[in-house]
């Protein structure tokens, strides 16, 4: 399901929860819409508005995410061949459409049902005069070049379009901060005491994310990550597959197949979705179904507390596994428990799930509190914390209700350049050493610096700008370089590149001083060599990492960015071709030559790392 809300500035406290859609049958009052979209000809519908006998694309969202990255601890072996997910992508592979291609697309329709509710309540001025702003969550494990898949489908669907009101200001925020946000409001800012730590888990339809927070200043609404955000697939979707096979064996797996389709996602919707998958809470007595009048067996079948337990199991002990090793490394990490467990998300809501994590939780300790919000409130407060986030980047002076703020976060991967550096027996490997003729030095290659490392606190808006240069003997093509960006995702980052290190993305840097303008230094042998001295900046803007360069004081436009979340411009839109995987690494000690005539850039250590905020760059 998909929510959306907005509000006016001049009235944060006011939050208008989208609840009514074109449906089928008229309009439909909820406060989320199905993320379903159904291709049709020339026709799309979408949400309620689909026939229950027509087939409809959904979990497309889920397949930003690139086959590879579908493993473990992300989510279990298996998972990636879920049926659902193969049903989507042979569904994309039909339509000829990508993931991104069906984002895009369902985001269109969803802002234009925005505008319509906007204009509906405020009048066609407000919506053509009034700049927005604009705030889209995603789940806390997606890796960044995910994250700009969404961003670029945003752009794609018309959202950062040219209006006359001014630009579209774009952000993202994870689910679980937009949750913990809301959670602040919903308690006037002291969901714990000031210096307390608490832990929110978002229990969606794809995924459960996990983080958990400090509340710093009750006041200012201030909150700090305490450990490493966790997160899954192993959301209510899961639970529907497991519930379809479980019927094949209830009904009879010949009987249960040749119902048709439409008929069983009819019926599903009605008995299931809406009925005993919400209602379940575990109680130990007699379940009742009432089944298809096709399937001739019986009219009804009856159920066992055990029969309705096991479709939900196997997912909800996932998800208490993730919420006990956020409890657990909380402790290991600032040597306290957290007060509470905020259980939000449309699978939030299930009595069952609340039910055995409560459980769970309270073996650990009985001063941790389990917390739900009411029904409605806990499965919209995704798109009301989004809503919150965006007045809280819009914030005034004076503006008390919209003081909540993340201060700094843990950092889930590693990130960094790969270098040379003068060759030291001591600590470099014999396979890393080469002669280096444009600094008549031995030096080791494919060392890595890393700009920040797994597990690190940094704090909002926080920079770090380092000096580089690079030497080259020719003319550059188009006057252009690269800097390749690379990431790790192991606990304790290696010295030297390796298979463990893969390519993020490339910043293109354009040179403004003509070649023969470059300095220049002359090395033993006569041979001439260009420096290229430029500087790398890395900063913290919310919940994105932006990286750039600067060559001659100037900052420089991302013209080519696999993902492009480091465009030079705020607003600026990412490329337009779409997104290509990165290449691969090389394999160890292989050279990561640009060209034959160019080293490896190397660090200019005039000065230590640069730790600047942002206020003040």
């Amino acid at each position: 399901y998909s929510g959306i809300a907005w509000g006016w500035s001049e009235r944060p406290e006011v939050l208008n929860v989208v609840s009514d859609w074109d449906g089928i049958e008229g309009q439909k009052t909820n406060v989320k819409v199905p993320t379903k979209i159904l291709y049709k000809g020339d026709q799309i519908k979408w949400g309620f508005d689909i026939p229950p006998e027509e087939k409809p694309l959904q979990w497309f969202k889920l397949l930003l995410l690139r086959d590879q990255d579908m493993v473990p601890p992300y989510m279990d072996k298996g998972v990636r061949n879920s049926v659902y997910l193969k049903e989507a992508r042979e569904m994309l592979t039909k339509l000829n459409k990508s993931a991104e291609d069906v984002v895009a697309d369902y985001l269109g329709l969803l802002w234009k049902h925005l505008l319509k509710a906007i204009r509906t309540s405020l009048g066609q001025a407000s919506v053509d005069g009034q700049p927005f702003r604009v705030v889209i969550t995603f789940p806390a494990i997606w890796p960044l070049y995910a994250q700009s898949r969404m961003r670029q489908a945003a752009y794609t669907a018309g959202i950062m379009d040219q209006r006359h009101g001014g630009e579209t200001e774009l952000s993202l925020c994870p689910e679980p901060e937009a949750a913990a946000i809301a959670v602040m409001d919903d308690f006037d800012g002291h969901p714990v005491k000031s210096g307390d730590n608490f832990v929110i888990c978002d229990a969606g339809g794809g995924t459960a994310d996990l983080i958990t927070y400090r509340l710093e200043n009750t006041t200012m609404w201030e909150m700090s990550e305490c450990v490493k955000g966790a997160g899954k697939l192993c959301g209510a979707m899961l639970v529907d597959e497991a519930f379809d096979q479980k019927m094949g064996a209830w009904v009879g797996e010949s009987k249960w197949a040749k119902l048709a389709d439409s008929t069983k996602r009819e019926w599903k919707e009605l008995y299931w979705e809406r009925g005993l998958k919400r209602s379940f809470n575990g109680a130990d007595r007699e379940y009742g179904l009432t089944l298809p009048v096709q399937v001739v067996v019986k009219h009804s079948l009856k159920f066992n507390m055990a029969d309705i337990a096991s479709t939900f199991d196997e997912i909800i002990n996932q998800i208490i596994q993730l919420v006990l090793e956020q409890i657990h490394k909380t402790r290991q990490r600032v040597r306290s428990l957290p007060k509470a467990v905020f259980l939000v998300g449309s699978f939030g809501q299930s009595p069952y799930l609340y039910s055995r994590l409560q459980q769970k939780v309270r073996k650990v300790s009985t001063e941790i509190e389990v917390r739900r919000p009411p029904q409605d409130r806990a499965w919209e407060a995704i798109c009301r914390g989004a809503l919150l986030k965006a007045f809280i980047l819009n914030r005034h002076d004076g503006d008390f209700v919209m003081r909540a703020d993340i201060v700094s976060r843990v950092v889930r991967t590693s990130y960094g350049i790969a270098m040379i550096e003068p060759f030291n027996p001591d600590i470099h490997s014999q396979e890393y050493k080469l002669f280096i003729a444009a600094l008549d030095k031995e030096c080791a290659v494919n060392q890595m610096h890393w700009y920040i490392q797994m597990n690190e606190n940094v704090g909002d808006q926080q920079v770090i700008r380092l000096d580089w240069s690079r030497k080259v003997r020719s003319s550059l093509p188009h006057q252009r370089f690269t800097v390749t960006l690379l990431k790790c995702d192991l606990e304790n980052p290696p010295r030297r590149r390796n298979e463990d290190v893969r390519v993020e993305g490339e910043i293109v840097c354009q040179v403004n001083t003509p070649f023969d303008h470059l300095p220049q230094h002359t090395n033993r042998n006569g041979e001439v060599w260009k420096s290229l001295d430029f500087q790398v900046e890395m900063k913290l803007c919310g919940t994105m990492l932006e990286f750039a360069a600067y060559y001659n004081g100037q900052r420089q436009r991302a013209l080519q960015v696999n993902p492009p979340f480091a465009a030079s411009e705020e607003g600026a839109a990412p490329i337009t071709p779409p997104y290509t995987a990165p290449p691969a690494s090389p394999p160890p000690g292989q050279l990561d030559l640009y060209s034959l005539e160019e080293t490896q850039i190397s660090r200019i250590t005039r000065t230590s790392p640069r730790l600047m905020n942002g206020h003040s760059v």
